[in-house]
């Protein structure tokens, strides 16, 4: 028994001879190795060996894969004392064919040679490659087959290159260059050091766009450094990256390497937010800086920091998880307007103070929940700047005040306000803004104490005051406005949509309406007017009718009076038509007034509120009289001419000598 059990030991360690260092088992085994690597229907590899020989002391490898890439090993080896001395040349010219086997998603070339000498006990492996076009060096060491340390050295690698071998888009190109000594590669007890400069780099715009929906134009640089210090299960890493939109500096940054969280302090300083024009869509002036904390914690990502915007101070938290907003508050206390308005690029047609506070729990639309709060106080328009930049006339500077506050709903923002100002008060207490189909609604009540102190803003002078309640809005890219108010003793109601607008006053007051229009009174009726008027072009219509109408004693009829022996102060006009066209800030008007004993009609009379002035005829029956007279002039005392053909009367011989005033 013993005697069979040698011989089938010897016979074992024969086969095993024959098949791994003869030339035949040799050949076996190329087969067997070629045959296994091809037959996976899944794989794109393809592996041709072409020298493969193995004796006791040495081995001689080359195998080619997909014909373009190829694999040498070659050297001294000990087998049975595991001790090897080789040498090893690889080169893969498409690594993603190889994703299958490494179960890694690469692209890409890659090419390393080096040496791998050693034992069962302690080795090390020396190589360069130059991955990423670099000129890289590295020394592994080993025991007991498991890597204790690594040292790695990169010169001058391609940001693009890198990036695209780890099958990630290449928004960046530039130069990259690697220190590092890792002495203790174990996750529990990490030991080393790691030196990352970045040099020369750029942005590609056009994969940036193409990847993140961007419309970059204009280039961006950026260069800096990081390090990173391993100790136990961390790795503390510092930063500090300079690009031509900010600096972006990592303080302090704790990696927990085994529990994947991380935690440090950060600065972000954009010294020209005019760069920032390609991110926001808008001109940005000025600076901003910020600083806080980041971590990063079992999915959630926590942000919190400090910053000067608006030259405030001002302060925020929000979280992340799943690429979505949400618990997001901020503060801001004693921002300046004038500062934002430089910010945004605009006039600064005011001052004052701003405060604003807010938070929300969500970013998604459909789950809105929070509010905004904002206050300007002790704050003020300026009149040279707003008359010099939207050409009004402001005579004085604007003293007023502004809260909002908003609730977030799902998909709506819902919002009340108040304006106050020593020209005007407008409030509203439901104006919606819909953030899904970006409808928006709001009441309003307007207040105008003094019509005379808005004149630099209508362009007209107005005496008395004016209350409108209504709303306004926009749905599918109208805008719309309407109102109604008691005005005049009647009531005005009107509707604006885009430049169109509508307007009816109802049983208003003659009288009360060339008060408010600060022209002398010469007639008193209730009527009702109808305007249409188009806000762009500035033209429009005006209808109006009066019933019972009289004139109001002044010159005008007594010198009437004085003539045909009427006294028109008398005369009831049951009827008073008016048909006016306004073109610009010149009003064209034909009227025509019926009384039981006169008739007066005005054709084509030109109003001009730009200069003040009127130039209008009017022909009149009194009786059996026909006096007609024409008024030219400043609106408030306009001469009078009468036509002294039409009437023989000596006191109109008399008069037409010299210029009469009517009122």
């Amino acid at each position: 028994m013993k005697k069979l059990f040698l011989f089938f030991v010897v016979f074992v360690l024969a086969s095993a001879y024959g098949i791994l260092f003869t030339k035949s088992g040799n050949v076996l085994v190329s087969s067997y190795l070629e045959k296994k690597v091809n037959s996976n229907p899944t794989s794109n590899v393809r592996l041709k060996i072409g020298d493969f020989t193995l004796t006791p002391s040495t081995i001689n490898f080359e195998a080619t894969i997909n014909d373009e890439s190829y694999l040498k090993v070659s050297g001294n080896l000990e087998l049975f004392n595991r001790i090897v001395d080789l040498k090893y040349d690889l080169k893969i010219d498409d690594l993603s064919t190889l994703k299958s086997v490494i179960n890694q998603d690469l692209t890409g070339s890659f090419v390393t040679s080096g040496f791998f000498k050693g034992n069962s006990k302690e080795a090390t492996i020396d190589g360069i490659s130059n991955i990423a076009s670099s000129d890289t060096k590295y020394n592994i060491n080993l025991v007991d087959f498991k890597i204790r340390d690594i040292q790695i050295g990169m010169k001058d690698g391609k940001i693009e290159e890198l990036l695209s071998f780890a099958n990630i888009p290449s928004i960046a190109r530039g130069t990259l260059n690697v220190s590092g000594n890792i002495k203790n590669i174990d996750i529990q007890n990490l030991d080393g050091a790691v030196y990352v400069n970045i040099s020369k780099a750029q942005i590609d715009n056009d994969v940036l766009n193409e990847q993140y929906n961007q419309t970059m134009l204009s280039p961006i640089n950026f260069q800096g450094d990081l390090n990173a210090q391993l100790a136990g299960k961390k790795a503390e890493i510092k930063s500090n990256i300079t690009s031509s939109l900010a600096d972006i500096i990592l303080e302090k940054f704790i990696v927990e390497l085994d529990k994947k969280k991380f935690s440090g302090d950060y600065k972000i300083d954009a010294k020209n937010l005019n760069k920032l024009e390609d991110i926001f869509g808008i001109k940005l002036n000025g600076s901003f800086s910020t600083n806080g904390n980041l971590a990063y914690d079992n999915g959630f990502m926590f942000v919190n920091g400090l910053s000067n915007l608006f030259d405030s101070s001002a302060s925020y938290n929000l979280e992340i998880k799943d690429k979505l907003l949400q618990n997001f508050s901020f503060k801001m206390d004693n921002a300046k307007v004038e500062e934002l308005l430089k910010t945004l690029n605009q006039p600064i047609f005011s001052t004052g103070t701003l405060n604003v506070q807010g938070n929300a729990k969500t970013a998604d639309l459909s789950k809105l929940d929070g509010f905004v709060s904002s206050k300007i106080s002790d704050a003020k328009i300026l009149k040279d700047v707003v008359n010099k930049n939207y050409k009004q006339e402001l005579k004085e500077n604007v003293n007023y005040d502004l809260t909002l506050n908003t609730i977030f709903e799902p998909n709506q923002a819902v919002s009340n306000g108040k304006f106050s100002s020593n020209l005007l008060n407008l409030n509203f207490g439901n104006a919606v803004y819909d953030l899904k189909d970006k409808s928006f609604k709001s009441d309003y009540l307007l207040k105008i104490p003094s019509l005379a102190n808005i004149k630099e803003l209508i362009k007209v002078k107005l005496i008395g005051e004016a209350e409108i309640k209504g709303e306004v809005g926009k749905k599918e890219n109208v805008t719309y406005a309407n109102g109604k108010s008691n005005i005049l003793g009647g009531t005005l109601d009107f509707d604006l949509k885009d430049n169109d607008l509508n307007a009816t006053l109802n049983s208003i007051s003659a009288r009360e309406l060339t008060k408010m229009l600060d022209k002398p009174e010469f007639f008193d009726s209730n009527g009702n007017l109808m305007l249409s008027y188009n806000t762009l072009t500035k033209n429009g219509t005006v209808k109006g009718n009066f019933l019972k109408g009289s004139f109001i004693p002044n010159n005008f009829t007594t010198i009437v009076s004085q003539i045909t022996k009427t006294d028109l102060s008398k005369e009831v006009y049951n009827e008073a038509n008016l048909n006016s066209q306004i073109k610009g800030e010149q009003v064209i008007s034909n009227m025509l007034l019926k009384s039981e004993n006169t008739q007066i009609e005005i054709k084509d009379s030109m109003l001009d509120f730009a200069k003040n002035s009127i130039d209008a005829k009017l022909s009149s029956q009194i009786k059996k009289e026909s006096v007609n007279l024409s008024l030219k002039g400043d609106m408030n005392k306009p001469s009078i001419a009468f036509d002294v053909k039409a009437f023989k009367s000596e006191l109109i011989k008399k008069v037409t000598d010299k210029k009469l005033k009517l009122l």
